[in-house]
């Protein structure tokens, strides 16, 4: 089915989205994206972010893809201080009402900077989420990753490769094994922070995890 054009509100700000929604009958369980970092040129239309909703749809799991304030026809600016995480909250309030989604079955996911963003949301514990992806979290963003990922209350998958300077591995899996049993990492080798070429692989973890 083809990607709908949609707009939703994020406080007084009017965000741009695409909703893709798998083939078959819904209610379908559902997945909100978030993109790398604006600054950077990060947008909704990112390689990664393009996987992830891929991967998702092949798998019967709608996804929406958004812009965060500032970024393509989306309202307001980039602050830096961290109002894109309404902007997240805003997304999955969006998601949970669309008539398509099964509303106790949404999730998040986030790359870089939106795997920031991701986590910042889901350690508040609201919404209620049924999983959390996490793909190249840049660990100066998580505070004390190990704490901020064990107050997450659903299931986390850390999705990193093995070049990743962004994104240690080893620290990585150092705050996850900290974290808790609920919290684990998938490493992807001879993969970087940005991903290129390896989107195939990457779609399917993130598509598998939700899946399940």
């Amino acid at each position: 089915m083809p990607a709908l054009s949609v707009t939703f509100a994020s406080g007084d700000l009017s965000l741009e989205g695409m909703l893709h929604l798998p083939t078959g009958a819904g209610p379908f369980p559902a997945v909100a994206v978030c993109h790398p970092h604006p600054r950077y040129g990060g947008d909704m239309h990112n390689n990664v972010v393009s996987a992830a909703v891929s991967g998702l749809t092949a798998r019967g799991v709608a996804a929406l893809r958004f812009n965060f304030r500032g970024v393509g026809r989306s309202d307001g600016d980039h602050g830096g201080s961290g109002e894109e995480a309404d902007d997240v909250r805003a997304a999955l309030a969006y998601l949970a009402s669309r008539p398509e989604v099964d509303s106790a079955r949404v999730g998040l996911a986030g790359y870089s900077f939106g795997a920031g963003m991701a986590l910042r949301v889901a350690a508040t514990g609201q919404p209620k989420l049924t999983g959390l992806v996490l793909v190249s979290l840049p660990l100066m963003m998580a505070g004390d990753a190990a704490a901020t990922l064990a107050q997450v209350p659903c299931p986390v998958l850390l999705v990193s490769g093995d070049q990743d300077h962004i994104c240690p591995l080893e620290e990585l899996e150092a705050a996850a094994e900290e974290a808790g049993a609920h919290v684990r990492v998938q490493p992807v080798e001879e993969t970087d922070h940005f991903w290129w070429g390896r989107d195939a692989v990457l779609a399917g973890a993130i598509g598998d995890c939700f899946a399940a």
